[in-house]
């Protein structure tokens, strides 16, 4: 009998603990942490649809805008095309459950991605953060990421 209380016990803390596993991203969700390959791969595949609006987008700006582009039309159109596409591949990584060897690099990657579409928004230019972000995450492996228009 006393066996069987023990073993309830011990089942029951772990049916307790067991939700609180892998990483969480929103309050009350948990999402299994990825590898870092497995991270890439998701990545790179969502910032690939990402890519293919952006190049849509720009496709557009440019039948709108057929002569020679001034350095403020030039503005404009990272304001118009490469800011949203920005922001909306800031949304595909931070949904993504960072690999937990990795968390620090990768959120710091987010961080000057979110940063360079903001600079994109505001000013139509590319930043420091920016090139930043591209440096960071070629080096982790991501490609399709890393290129921003």
């Amino acid at each position: 009998m006393y066996r069987l209380v023990i073993a309830a016990i011990g089942l029951a803390a772990v049916a307790l603990l067991a939700p609180g596993c892998g990483s969480s991203s929103n309050a009350g969700e948990t999402v299994e942490a990825l590898t870092k390959a497995q991270f890439v791969k998701q990545a790179d595949e969502g910032c690939a649809e990402v890519a293919k609006k952006r190049e849509a987008a720009a496709a557009a700006w440019r039948e709108e805008h057929p002569r020679e582009v001034a350095p403020n039309e030039l503005r404009e159109a990272f304001k118009e095309v490469v800011a949203p596409a920005v922001r909306e591949q800031v949304e595909v990584l931070e949904a993504l459950a960072e690999p937990q060897a990795d968390g620090a690099p990768v959120a710091r990657m987010v961080k000057n991605l979110s940063k360079a579409g903001a600079e994109f928004e505001r000013e139509g230019i590319e930043s420091p953060e920016a090139r930043q972000f591209q440096a960071e995450a070629r080096k982790y492996g991501l490609k399709i990421c890393s290129r921003l228009y």
